[in-house]
C-alpha cells in the first residue's frame, strides 16, 4: 500500500445577482467537479532537503542566503513570502470589509483561507500570486522545497548576472 497526498483547489470566483443565486451556482459547480483533486504519491524513500525561510533585517532569507528582492517585486516567482500571522490579520480585515451579496464567493474563499492558516503553525508561508493558494512547509513540504529551490536558482542567476556587468 502506498501513501498519497490529496490537494483540493477551487475554480475561479463566480459572480451572481444575489446570495441565493451564488449559493445555487456554488452547489451546481460543487456537484459538477467544482473541487479538483490533485493526487501525488508520497515517496517514502526520497530524502528531502530541509529549507528554512525567514524574514529578518528587512530581507528574506532561505537557509541564511539573502534573497534579491527583485524576485518578488518583479514577480519572477509565482509565490510571495508571507508572515502567517500578518496574512491572518489581513484576512480578518478583508472579511470585515466584504459586504453585499456579490461578495459571497470572495467571503467564502477568505474564510476557507483563514481556517487553513489558523490550523497550521508555520511562521512563514508562500502565497500564490495568481490564486488564493498558500503553501506551508508543515502541510506540503515537497512543494514548499520546490518553491525554495526555484527562488534560490533565480537568486543565483541574478547574482551571476550582476557579476558579468
Amino acid at each position: 500500500m502506498k501513501n498519497y497526498k490529496v490537494k483540493f483547489q477551487t475554480e475561479d470566483i463566480i459572480k451572481a445577482k444575489n446570495e441565493e443565486d451564488a449559493e445555487k451556482i456554488f452547489w451546481d459547480r460543487f456537484e459538477n467537479s467544482f473541487w479538483k483533486a490533485e493526487v501525488k504519491e508520497i515517496k517514502e524513500d526520497k530524502k528531502m532537503k530541509n529549507y528554512n525561510v525567514e524574514i529578518k533585517n528587512n530581507g528574506i532569507y532561505i537557509n541564511d542566503i539573502l534573497i534579491d528582492e527583485s524576485i518578488f517585486q518583479e514577480e519572477k516567482c509565482g509565490y510571495s513570502v508571507q508572515d502567517r500571522e500578518n496574512q491572518i490579520n489581513d484576512l480578518y480585515m478583508w472579511i470585515g470589509e466584504a459586504t453585499g451579496s456579490d461578495r459571497a464567493n470572495d467571503l467564502y474563499l477568505m474564510k476557507e483561507d483563514l481556517r487553513y492558516l489558523e490550523n497550521i503553525r508555520d511562521e512563514i508561508i508562500f502565497s500564490s500570486i495568481g490564486t488564493n493558494d498558500f503553501i506551508a512547509k508543515s502541510d506540503d513540504e515537497e512543494t514548499f522545497n520546490s518553491i525554495c529551490e526555484e527562488i534560490l536558482k533565480l537568486n543565483e542567476e541574478i547574482k551571476n548576472g550582476s557579476k558579468r556587468i
